[in-house]
């Protein structure tokens, strides 16, 4: 009896540890795989980061190259045709203005596929921004208004040159597509673009929050996001716009001022894992 029972004890230390075992085994791989999938979406994230930051900077140095060919081509008293097809051959550029000192329409380029417009010569922008700023500046660059001739949302880059001021009107369309090539594992779109005054510039999904000029300053996008960690630095935080908690980071252009949002849907991730996290249960179980 006493053999049995020793046996019997025996048996259950070891069936004990050998479960112990495979418990602490199973639960380390768990975890690792969610570490090891946490990891290829934070480098796939800060990869796109970067990809859209270079984009905009190429964009903006673009513009700048461009602003300095008009300080150097434009005449009073040419036709300067070459500005014209200048803007016509640019997809980014939707119009060209040039203010006199003090900040009257002294000549304009629009293309030639906007057939109506409302802008004439001798009309007053002197209470424009984008006036305005260059005061004390030598160049500014806007956040997003809608545009008075097409009715599209526009970036501004204003310059002086010499007793005149140039005014590029951007159309963000371009930079819009581009970003709307970044989608998550879900189909849904990576990345948001907020101005240096935390108002969306750039929502793939749905344009109406930009029109509406949507301010997420009081949201964790920017409270939580943007505030409580450095450029690159993933987080947890709820998103207004989504309903719902998201995992991302974000970065913000030098240039421009514009914040760049990388996000996924946290639930998604989670979900993702669930199928691996199962199996594991159910083998140590079975075990």
């Amino acid at each position: 009896m006493k053999n049995r029972s020793l046996k019997r004890v025996i048996l259950q230390v070891l069936i004990f540890f050998t479960m112990s075992v495979i418990v602490i085994i199973g639960i380390l791989s768990i975890i690792n795989i969610y570490n090891s999938k946490v990891d290829l979406i934070k480098f796939n994230q800060n990869l796109v980061l970067n990809q859209v930051n270079n984009k905009i900077y190429s964009m903006v140095h673009n513009i700048e190259y461009i602003s300095e060919y008009i300080s150097k081509k434009y005449s009073t008293n040419s036709s300067n045709q070459a500005l014209q097809n200048l803007l016509e051959t640019n997809r980014d550029i939707s119009s060209i203005f040039i203010l006199n000192k003090d900040g009257i329409l002294e000549n304009f380029y629009i293309k030639a596929k906007t057939r109506e417009h409302h802008i004439y010569k001798g009309f007053d922008y002197s209470n424009k921004v984008y006036y305005k700023k260059l005061r004390d500046k030598n160049s500014y660059w806007s956040n997003l208004f809608l545009s008075s001739i097409d009715e599209t949302p526009t970036l501004s880059y204003s310059f002086k040159m010499r007793n005149k001021i140039g005014v590029i009107l951007i159309d963000i369309t371009q930079i819009s597509n581009f970003i709307g090539k970044f989608r998550n594992q879900d189909e849904s779109y990576m990345i948001r673009v907020f101005d240096r005054n935390s108002v969306l510039v750039i929502n793939p999904v749905d344009i109406k929050y930009v029109l509406q000029r949507y301010n997420a300053s009081s949201t964790e996008t920017f409270t939580k996001l943007v505030k409580e960690n450095s450029p690159l630095k993933q987080d947890i935080f709820f998103s207004a716009l989504d309903e719902e908690e998201q995992f991302g980071s974000y970065l913000k252009n030098s240039k421009t001022g514009w914040y760049i949002i990388v996000r996924e849907s946290f639930s998604e991730i989670l979900k993702s894992l669930k199928s691996v996290i199962l199996t594991y249960v159910i083998l140590i179980i079975f075990l």
